[in-house]
């Protein structure tokens, strides 16, 4: 097998209990604290500093990630952008929209693996690495939903 180029597209949509005011409020809050992913048991912040967020994720598979997520611009009401570099390298797009009385947080990837590994087995190994990347994402949702409920108003979120 040769080492190759391992581009992903991944496309991750959350419904959130909250109105889209009230998510973009808390997305902002946590951009802004040191460790903006508290909640999320597979994804570790190490770190932040001029660099940006020094983050390490583990799959389900055995293999873990390091990235550290840069060049954060939030342009409310329409996105967040964001950069990745080291295990991962490229950009990531998260939309916060209304859905009816909720919201939904659409989380957009565009990234390649610099890891060698991952590039030599990608076009063997993608499926599973697609399959990790959202059962990652499913955890996150649930995680953001049952850290988030109990900081709702209490009028219509039961």
């Amino acid at each position: 097998m040769s080492e190759g180029i391992a581009r992903y597209q991944l496309h991750s949509r959350w419904r959130l209990p909250a109105d889209v005011d009230h998510a973009w409020d808390v997305v902002e809050s946590l951009l802004a604290s040191d460790d903006p992913f508290a909640w999320w048991s597979a994804v570790t912040v190490e770190g932040r500093d001029a660099d940006g967020i020094h983050v390490v994720t583990s799959s389900r598979l055995g293999y873990v990630l390091r990235f550290v997520l840069d060049d954060v611009q939030v342009q409310r009401p329409d996105r967040v952008t964001v950069r990745a570099s080291g295990d991962l390298q490229g950009q990531g797009i998260v939309r916060i929209r209304p859905d009816g009385p909720c919201s939904a947080i659409e989380v957009d990837w565009e990234v390649e693996t610099t890891r060698r590994w991952m590039r030599v087995v990608g076009p063997v190994a993608r499926p599973a690495f697609v399959a990790a990347h959202a059962q990652v994402m499913r955890q996150g949702r649930k995680a953001f939903v049952r850290w988030l409920s109990p900081q709702l108003p209490v009028d219509g979120w039961e």
